[in-house]
């Protein structure tokens, strides 16, 4: 979700002219659920509404769909009946069901139905598929059908278009500007202008930084490659070493890997680094500007893959000018 343009802070008021845009899910970016048809039926009688949901329950009991609610009010004020009962997925019907749909196609009339008479005829509604994750995704669902809806304050923020308050920012930019500094230092040794920094989330303090090394000590030495291993060589680990290049340094680090650190990298991580970072197991990445095969945003989100065993929260657009003409230089 883009920023509200009028929550954009000026040069005049000192503030940074750039917005951390977090990277989500396409699932929690939509305002939209998917919905699959139902059908409802009109409650006649009030007074049997606790024992015919009871009863639908047991017939109908639609399993993996605990955040639908059995019974809504009539969403027409003219009709007689106050109250409509969800009956049934239209999957739970025969395949060769014919419409429009008798009461005696959903329930036996055959006496074993208590309530049988406190129902009027059905209809097709639409209900949602999936809970809603966000609020504009369970304002859509309600239109469809009442549904259950535990709001995520982390996410809910995430959406805000503004995570993250000045002095946040101001450390961002510290962060990054670790990290461009080190992307230049890589250009001026004949290497692609990428920098990385990594930064612990809880105290502010800058524990590796890294530029690309690629042309330099092997093709697989992206920046944040570097970075990561300089985190592990600082916890008595890494599998290379990178003291002739100064600017590719480990100042500290403490064990597990990258739990609760941040990256900051100028360049939108491949595929390879993605999966480093999974494996690493980084709390957050912020990086400046996209690439066409960035896999944290742009061609992939592996950051929010569910088959994968870990994830992070991802942010874009972090000084994108800035790294957007340094990104110039790759070639």
């Amino acid at each position: 979700m883009e920023p509200d343009p009028k929550k954009q802070r000026t040069d005049e008021e000192g503030a940074a002219r750039w917005h951390a845009v977090p990277v989500l899910a396409d699932h929690l970016v939509g305002n939209e659920v998917p919905t699959q048809p139902a059908y409802a039926a009109p409650i006649l009688d009030k007074r049997a509404t606790a024992r015919l949901i009871a009863a639908m329950c047991r017939l109908y009991p639609l399993e993996g769909l605990q955040h639908l609610k059995r019974v809504r009010g009539t969403l027409d004020a003219s009709k007689a009946h106050a109250l409509e009962i969800l009956l049934c997925l239209t999957r739970d019907l025969p395949a060769n069901h014919k419409e429009p749909v008798r009461l005696a196609d959903v329930i036996p009339d055959d006496g074993s139905f208590a309530e049988y008479a406190a129902l009027g005829l059905p209809f097709g509604v639409l209900v949602p598929q999936s809970p809603p994750l966000t609020r504009p995704q369970f304002e859509f669902a309600s239109r469809c059908w009442p549904c259950s809806f535990h709001e995520h304050k982390r996410l809910s923020l995430l959406l805000s278009g503004e995570p993250f308050n000045d002095a946040d920012k101001r450390r961002m930019e510290v962060h990054m500007g670790r990290a461009l500094q080190a992307a230049r230092a890589g250009l001026a040794r004949g290497t692609r202008p990428v920098g990385a920094a990594v930064a612990d989330s809880r105290t502010g303090e800058v524990v590796a930084v890294a530029h690309d090394c690629a042309r330099l000590s092997g093709p697989l030495h992206h920046a944040v490659m570097v970075a990561v291993d300089l985190v592990a060589r600082g916890q008595g680990g890494g599998a290379y070493s990178y003291d002739e290049y100064p600017d590719c340094v480990c100042i500290g680090a403490e064990p597990y890997l990258c739990t609760n650190l941040d990256v900051f990298v100028t360049h939108e991580p491949c595929v390879m680094c993605a999966m480093a970072l999974v494996h690493s197991r980084v709390q957050r990445v912020f990086y400046g500007t996209p690439s066409p095969d960035g896999a944290l945003g742009s061609a992939y989100k592996l950051h929010a893959n569910d088959n994968l065993n870990h994830r992070f929260e991802v942010f874009r657009g972090v000084m994108e000018e800035e790294c957007r003409q340094l990104s110039s230089e790759i070639s």
